[in-house]
C-alpha cells in the first residue's frame, strides 16, 4: 500500500522506494521509459541520475509530474484489456523528448547549469533529436554538452569526443564539409593534448579523418577539392614521421597510414592529371600557364611530386615488413605485387615487370604456403587504387544505365594484354557468381544515354595487375570481370 511518504513505480525502478518530491516526479517520468522503447544507454543516464542525487530542499518544489500511463488495451481489440501496445517510432521519440525536456529543467533547478549530469542528458536528448532529423535542435545541445564538459573536465579533456563526433554526425546529414573538417581538427587537437603527437593510440583516429577527407575529395574532385587531399597528405605523412621516430623504422603500426599515403598520391597523381599544375624540367618546374619556370606553392609541389611520394610510401611499407621479424613472406610478397601495381600504373613497365619477379618467386618459397604465385598472379586483377575512379570520380569513369542491359548485373569479357591493358571489351548477360576467375567491379549509374560506349570506354583506360606463368607478365583473353550496378 502506498502512502503519502512511501511511494513506488514501474518500470526500469520498479520495487524500489521514489524520494519525494522532484525525485518522486523524475523517477515517475522515467517509468514509461521501457514501454517506450528507450535504448539502454539513455536508460542508465537518466536512472543513474536519480539514484546517484542526494535530497536537497529543492527536491519539493516544482517537481514535474507523472506523464499520463499507456492505454493498455490491445490495438486490434480495444474493448478488451491486453498487452501494452507498442508505439510508433515516431510517437516513441517524441515522449523521449518530452522526458528529456522535464528531465533538464528539474536538474537545472536541483543543481546547476554545469552540472555534469545535464551534460550526460543533453548529449542523450541530441542523440534522439538526430533520429527525428532535427540537426539544428541537435547541434544546439551537443554544443551546450560540449561547453559543460569543458567546463567541468577542462578545455584538453576527451570527455568532448562523444559530443564532436555527435556533431560530425549532424554535418554530414547536412552536408556541411567545412563544420565536419573543423570538429575533426578540434577532435585530432584534443588526441595530441592528450598522448602525444607520436602516440600509436593516435593511429586509428588519423586514419578515419585521412579516409573521410579522401572521401569528401571523391565525392566532389573539383579544383577545390585539392584541399582535402593536401591536408590528408600532411596529417598523415606529419603523423608517420613521427611514429616512426619513437618506434622505429620496423614497426608496423604506421602501416594502415601508409597504406592511407598511398591512396592519397594516387589521387594528388589523379589530380594532376586533370588540372594540371606543372610539369618537371629538370630539377625545376614550369607551370601550366605560363612557359617560364615559376615558384610553385608547397601545395603544388605535392601534387607535382605525387608520384614519387607514392613510390616511398610503397618503399616504406616493404622496409616496415622486411625489418620486422614477425613478418611472413606472404606479406612481404604481396606489399611488393602492390609497388609492382604502382609502377604499372604510371607507366613503369619494366620496373613493374622486375618487382612482380620477385613477389613472384618470394610467395613461391613461402615455406608456409600462406600466399601463393597463383594467389597473387593467377588472374587478372583491376588494380584496387582505381576503385574510387571507376564509381565516378574522374569524369571519364561514369557510369552505366542499369536500363541499357535490363539486368542489375552484367559481366565484362575482357582481353588484357600483358601489360595490364584492356585491349576489347564484351558485355555480356551475369556470370555465375561462383566463378573462380570472375573480377570484381563497381560502376555508378548516372542515366547516360551511350551507357554500353561509356563503360566500354571506362574499362579500356583501367589498369589490371596482369597474370604471371613463371614470373613473367603474360596477356589473357576471355577474362570475366563481373559488373555490379548501382541502381
Amino acid at each position: 500500500m502506498n502512502t503519502d511518504n512511501d511511494q513506488y513505480t514501474e518500470g526500469p525502478l520498479a520495487g524500489k522506494r521514489c524520494r519525494r518530491g522532484l525525485i518522486i516526479g523524475l523517477a515517475c517520468l522515467i517509468a514509461p521509459l521501457t514501454a517506450i522503447g528507450m535504448p539502454e544507454p539513455e536508460q542508465q543516464s537518466v536512472v543513474g541520475y536519480l539514484e546517484n542525487t542526494e535530497r536537497s530542499p529543492a527536491s519539493d518544489q516544482g517537481a514535474p509530474g507523472p506523464l499520463p500511463r499507456e492505454d493498455t488495451r490491445d490495438s486490434e481489440n480495444p474493448g478488451e484489456p491486453g498487452l501494452m501496445t507498442a508505439h510508433s517510432p515516431a510517437e516513441q521519440n517524441r515522449q523521449l523528448l518530452a522526458l528529456y525536456q522535464q528531465q533538464i529543467q528539474a536538474q537545472e533547478n536541483l543543481a546547476s547549469t554545469y552540472d555534469p549530469a545535464l551534460g550526460e542528458t543533453l548529449t542523450g536528448m541530441a542523440r534522439v533529436l538526430q533520429r527525428t532529423g532535427n540537426h539544428k535542435a541537435a547541434l544546439d545541445a551537443y554544443q551546450r554538452a560540449l561547453h559543460i564538459a569543458r567546463v567541468n573536465d577542462g578545455i584538453y579533456s576527451l570527455s568532448q569526443e562523444p559530443m564532436l563526433r555527435g556533431m560530425i554526425d549532424s554535418f554530414q546529414a547536412q552536408g556541411e564539409v567545412p563544420s565536419i573538417a573543423e570538429n575533426y581538427d578540434q577532435l585530432y587537437w584534443l588526441y595530441t593534448k592528450s598522448f602525444g603527437e607520436d602516440d600509436p593510440r593516435l593511429v586509428p583516429l588519423l586514419d578515419e579523418i585521412s579516409e573521410w577527407h579522401l572521401t569528401a575529395y571523391s565525392q566532389n574532385p573539383d579544383k577545390q577539392g585539392l584541399y582535402h587531399l593536401v591536408k590528408s597528405h600532411k596529417l598523415v605523412a606529419g603523423a608517420i614521421e613521427a611514429l616512426s621516430a619513437r618506434l622505429g623504422n620496423g614497426t608496423l603500426t604506421v602501416l594502415p597510414l601508409l597504406h592511407n599515403l598511398v591512396l592519397t598520391n594516387y589521387y594528388l597523381a589523379d589530380h594532376q592529371r586533370r588540372y594540371p599544375v606543372a610539369r618537371r624540367q629538370g630539377f625545376s618546374f614550369q607551370t601550366a600557364n605560363s612557359v617560364m619556370a615559376e615558384p610553385l606553392t608547397q601545395d603544388e609541389i605535392l601534387v607535382v611530386n605525387s608520384y614519387d611520394n607514392g613510390k616511398r610510401a610503397h618503399e616504406w611499407i616493404i622496409s616496415s615488413l622486411y625489418h620486422n621479424p614477425d613478418t611472413r613472406p606472404a606479406e612481404l610478397a604481396s606489399a611488393m605485387a602492390d609497388l609492382g601495381d604502382w609502377y604499372l600504373l604510371f607507366g613503369r613497365t619494366a620496373s613493374a615487370r622486375k618487382v612482380y619477379a620477385q613477389a613472384w618467386q618470394l610467395a613461391a618459397t613461402d615455406p608456409d604456403g600462406a600466399t601463393t604465385p597463383q594467389a597473387l598472379f593467377g588472374s587478372p586483377r583491376l588494380i584496387p587504387l582505381q576503385s574510387g575512379v571507376l564509381n565516378g570520380a574522374a569524369d571519364e569513369f561514369t557510369g552505366l544505365d542499369q536500363s541499357a542491359l535490363k539486368t542489375d548485373a552484367a559481366v565484362a569479357r575482357l582481353t588484357i594484354t600483358d601489360r595490364g591493358e584492356v585491349k576489347s571489351v564484351v558485355l555480356e548477360a551475369p556470370a555465375d557468381p561462383g566463378s573462380p576467375d570472375a573480377g570484381t567491379g563497381v560502376v555508378e549509374d548516372r542515366q547516360d544515354d551511350n551507357a554500353l560506349d561509356t563503360v566500354t570506354a571506362a574499362l579500356k583506360q583501367a589498369r589490371f595487375r596482369p597474370r604471371l606463368a613463371d614470373g613473367e607478365m603474360v596477356a589473357t583473353e576471355d577474362f570475366a570481370f563481373n559488373l555490379t550496378l548501382a541502381p
